[in-house]
């Protein structure tokens, strides 16, 4: 009788290590699916390096080919000169044609 309680005793707590173990085993395998699911998840949503390196190139295109705001308004002023002297001859040339 002392052995069979010994016997049972020690099922049951074999019973029991074994059920911890599996549940631990279960969580922590849901704990890495979920890592890999968020993994999945953030390859999606960002860009890779070789994609960030071609944007990096088109900036600088971009940067390379067209002109700063200042040269624009710097153009401008130069513009707006040009047709201040052009308008004050044909306002000259005007005045000499009445006399």
């Amino acid at each position: 009788m002392n052995t069979e309680i010994f016997t049972n005793i020690f099922q049951l707590a074999l019973t029991c290590g074994i059920g911890v173990v599996a549940f631990f085993l279960k969580r922590t395998i849901s704990e890495l699916d979920i890592c890999k699911q968020n993994i999945s998840d953030m390859k999606e949503k960002f860009i890779k390096r070789s994609e960030l390196d071609e944007c990096k190139k088109d900036i600088a295109q971009v940067k390379a080919d067209y002109i700063t705001r200042e040269d624009f308004f710097r153009e401008q002023d130069n513009t707006r000169r040009q047709l201040d002297k052009i308008m004050s001859v044909l306002l000259e040339i005007k005045g000499d044609s009445k006399q």
